[in-house]
C-alpha cells in the first residue's frame, strides 16, 4: 500500500486550512499577521514543526488520538468503519486514506504518512506514560463531559469546575496537573469557538455541529452538576456511559427490543443523545426513527417504547438549558411560581411489558401528555424565534409541523 508524506498533504491544503493547522498545532506565529505570510512559507513552517517538534505536538494530542497512533503503528492500517468518532489526527492530516478494494467503493483504510511514522514510533510509548502519570486521561474525560453536558462554556468556568471537583474525586490529581493540561492540550484549541471581549475562550462540545454554534443557550440557568462521576460518564470516549435512570432505560430498550449488543447500544445512545440536542431537529421524527429500528410485537410494546424514548428526551441534559434537563427546568419554574405538577416517570424501566402496565396515582398517562420539551413557555408567535433553538422563525421551523 502506497504511503504519501506529510509534505504532499500540505501541498493540497488551501490557505484557510493551513491557518487552521497553525492554530491547532499552536505554532509560534503571530496570528494577527498570519494573513500576510505567504502560503509557501506557511507550508514550510508547519512541515518543519511537525518533523522537528514531534515530542511537543504528541504531548498536546488526546490520549484517544495517541492510542489510535499506537494501533496504526502496530497494524499498519485501520478500517475506517471501525473508527467510532472523528479524531484530531484526521483533522491535522497526519493520516492518509486509501482503498484497495475494487469491489467495495465504501471500504477505506487509514494509514500513517511514512514520515510521520518515523518520527512518532520512537516517542509514542513514553509520551503516553507521561500523560497517564499526570492524570490527563481523567482530566480529558472531565473536560469533554462538561462540554457534552453544557454544550458550550467559557474556559475559566470549565477550569473552576475541574479544579473544584477533580481533586475531591481523586486526591492524587493536583491543581497544577489541571492547569498544565489546560495550558497545553490540543483539545482546548480543538473545542475553541471564539474569543470574547474579555479575552476568554468559548469552548464547544464536539457534539454541536458548527452550524449550531450560535444556538440560543439559557446561560442564566444554574450549572446542575456537582457529581463528577456523571460528568466523567458523559465524557468517556467514544461512547457515553449511561448513568441517569432515563439513559439506562433507553440503553436497555435498545438491547431488549432492538437486539443490539452492548457496544451497538452505547453507540446509538450517544447518537440519539446528540440528535435530541441539536437545534432544528424534529423530536417526533427522531422518535419515529428509533421505533423503526425496534422489534415491537404489540401496541403495548409501542406505548412502552415511546414512554422510554420521551423520558429519555425529557431528562437528559440539554445544551439549550446549559446542562439542565427539560424536566429540571420545568420543576424549577413551577416551584418559583408556587405550582406543583405531579411528575410521571417511566425511567424505572425493567421490561417492556412492565413499563406498559405501569400507572401513576391518577391512572395511565397517555402518550400525548408528554409535551416535548416539557418545560412551560409563553405562547410563541409566528414570527418569534423558534423555541427549539434553531435560530429560525417559528413559522419557518417547528411551526410548519404544528
Amino acid at each position: 500500500m502506497a504511503q504519501s508524506g506529510y509534505k504532499t498533504f500540505l501541498a493540497h491544503c488551501k490557505r484557510y486550512e493551513l491557518e487552521g493547522l497553525v492554530y491547532h498545532y499552536g505554532l509560534p506565529l503571530d496570528l494577527a499577521q498570519l494573513k500576510k505570510v505567504p502560503v509557501a512559507e506557511l507550508r514550510h513552517s508547519i512541515l518543519e514543526f511537525v518533523h522537528e517538534q514531534a515530542q511537543q505536538w504528541l504531548a498536546d494530542l488526546t490520549l484517544n488520538d495517541l492510542q489510535m497512533l499506537q494501533l496504526l503503528l502496530e497494524d499498519g492500517a485501520v478500517d475506517v468503519g471501525e473508527i467510532p468518532q472523528a479524531l484530531m489526527i484526521e483533522d491535522l492530516g497526519l493520516v492518509d486514506f486509501s482503498s484497495d478494494d475494487e469491489e467495495d467503493d465504501d471500504y477505506f483504510v487509514m494509514t500513517l504518512h511514512s514520515d510521520i511514522r518515523e518520527r512518532v514510533e520512537p516517542l509514542l510509548d513514553a509520551v503516553i506514560a507521561r500523560k497517564q502519570q499526570a492524570h490527563e486521561p481523567v482530566i480529558e474525560d472531565a473536560l469533554r463531559g462538561i462540554l457534552n453536558v453544557a454544550g458550550r462554556m467559557l474556559d475559566n468556568e470549565v477550569m473552576e469546575i475541574l479544579c473544584r471537583l477533580l481533586p475531591e474525586h481523586d486526591s492524587s490529581i493536583t491543581l497544577d496537573d489541571i492547569r498544565s493540561f489546560m495550558a497545553h492540550s490540543m483539545i482546548l484549541r480543538h473545542a475553541a469557538g471564539y474569543i470574547t471581549e474579555n479575552n476568554q475562550t468559548m469552548l464547544y462540545s464536539q457534539l454541536i455541529p458548527p452550524e449550531n454554534w450560535e444556538m440560543e443557550i439559557r446561560d442564566t440557568a444554574p450549572w446542575p452538576f456537582d457529581d463528577i462521576n456523571e460528568i466523567l460518564a458523559h465524557g468517556t470516549y467514544p461512547y457515553f456511559t449511561p448513568t441517569r435512570p432515563c439513559e439506562k432505560a433507553f440503553y436497555q430498550l435498545l438491547r431488549d427490543m432492538g437486539g443490539y449488543d452492548h457496544e451497538e447500544a452505547l453507540c446509538d445512545l450517544t447518537y440519539y443523545y446528540t440528535e435530541f440536542q441539536n437545534a432544528g431537529k424534529s423530536v417526533i421524527n427522531i422518535a419515529k426513527a428509533i421505533v423503526e429500528d425496534l422489534n415491537l410485537d404489540s401496541t403495548a410494546d409501542l406505548e412502552a417504547a415511546l414512554h422510554v424514548i420521551m423520558d429519555f428526551n425529557n431528562n437528559i441534559p440539554k445544551f439549550i438549558l446549559r446542562g439542565n434537563s427539560s424536566s429540571c427546568i420545568r420543576d424549577i419554574q413551577m416551584a418559583a411560581d408556587g405550582l406543583h405538577i405531579p411528575h410521571i416517570s417511566f425511567s424505572g424501566y425493567d421490561s417492556m411489558a412492565g413499563a406498559a402496565e405501569r400507572e401513576s396515582a391518577s391512572g395511565p398517562a397517555p402518550i400525548g401528555s408528554f409535551p416535548l420539551p416539557i418545560f412551560p413557555m409563553k405562547r410563541v408567535g409566528r414570527n418569534d424565534p423558534c423555541p427549539c433553538g434553531s435560530g429560525k422563525k417559528y413559522k419557518n421551523c417547528c411551526g410548519m409541523e404544528n
